[in-house]
């Protein structure tokens, strides 16, 4: 007798409302802004990274944590409405994206002159933070949106 199993059974349906990709774009947008307010606050605090630094500063790391993670939920929504395998082709993008992020901070390290109170520590923790933006959200879209469901509607 064949079994059929719970997986087969389970992935053969597994769809997503438009609306509940939005829910978990959304959560992964606030999940990656407290994260890297709460790493960049203790980083400044442990650290005592200068405040002269500003790309370290509370406000601008949320905004940007905000606006890049959401541009990332925005080019998860693309893929997945294009693409045939759209988790795989999301991590390839998403990993690009990553790399050719620490190519400034990178620069800024080589030429520390730019941009004042830049210390190898403080473009360390910037590095950190993208790290933890990038993991909250593969983890967070890719976890909790399946390879196969309904694309989202714009």
């Amino acid at each position: 007798m064949a079994s059929r199993g719970f997986v087969s059974k389970h992935v053969a349906s597994h769809h997503i409302a438009p609306r509940r990709f939005w829910m978990v774009g959304l959560l992964t947008v606030l999940a990656a802004v407290v994260a890297n307010f709460m790493v960049d606050a203790l980083a400044l605090n442990i650290f005592h990274i200068s405040a002269a630094f500003l790309p370290l500063q509370l406000a601008g790391v949320v905004l940007s944590t905000a606006v890049g993670v959401a541009g990332a939920v925005l080019v998860f929504a693309l893929v997945s409405r294009y693409t045939k395998r759209p988790i795989r082709t999301f991590w390839m993008i998403a990993i690009f994206v990553l790399a050719v992020s620490f190519i400034p901070i990178v620069a800024l390290l080589l030429n520390p002159g730019s941009i004042a109170g830049t210390t190898t520590l403080a473009a360390v923790v910037l590095m950190a933070l993208h790290l933890v933006a990038a993991s909250i959200t593969l983890g967070s879209l890719t976890a909790f949106v399946p390879e196969k469901y309904v694309q989202p509607s714009f």
